[in-house]
């Protein structure tokens, strides 16, 4: 996607935000925003579900209650970014910097696999992603149950009560 166009739909959007005649909602649904620049956007309530997002800069964006299922977010800068209430299902968030972002609590890399755990706080409760995994603490604890043993259960346990003290 353009650069134009997507000022264009923030435009749109900050209005509809705003309340403001000649506002709409942002549908970015599938978008390829591949390496786009949208640092300190307010993007809060877009859908943003299933774009392309990896590399962008989203520095201090605004993603609060915005749908992300399935979006590609790897390799995406999300430092300091707002995700308090957005929908991170099935998103991928492989190699994205969560440093300092509203309510992500990132863990590892994991014993078992190299790869980092994330929590993130939602308002339905506190959700997690481990490798293709997306669930609440209690299906996450159930997988592990069922998968790991030893040091590796106990590391997914610990990092699971670490993020409940973190995040609830």
């Amino acid at each position: 996607m353009k650069a134009e166009e997507v000022s264009t739909i923030l435009a749109a959007h900050k209005k509809w935000l705003g309340d403001e005649e000649g506002g709409s909602h942002a549908d970015l649904r599938g978008a390829n925003l591949s390496g786009a620049n949208l640092r300190n956007a307010d993007l809060s309530g877009a859908n943003l579900s299933g774009a392309d997002l990896s590399g962008a800069d989203l520095r201090g964006a605004n993603l609060r209650n915005a749908d992300l299922r399935g979006a590609n977010l790897s390799g995406a800068n999300l430092r300091g970014a707002n995700l308090r209430g957005a929908n991170l299902r099935n998103a991928d968030l492989r190699g994205a910097d969560l440093r300092n972002a509203n309510r992500i609590a990132v863990f590892g890399p994991a014993p078992s696999s190299g790869r980092l755990v994330y929590a993130v706080a939602h308002e339905n409760g506190l959700l997690w992603q481990a490798g293709c995994f997306w669930g609440t603490s209690e299906e996450l604890a159930a997988k592990v149950a069922q998968v790991h043993s030893g040091k590796n259960r106990d590391w997914y346990e610990a990092v699971i009560a670490l993020g409940k003290l973190q995040l609830t």
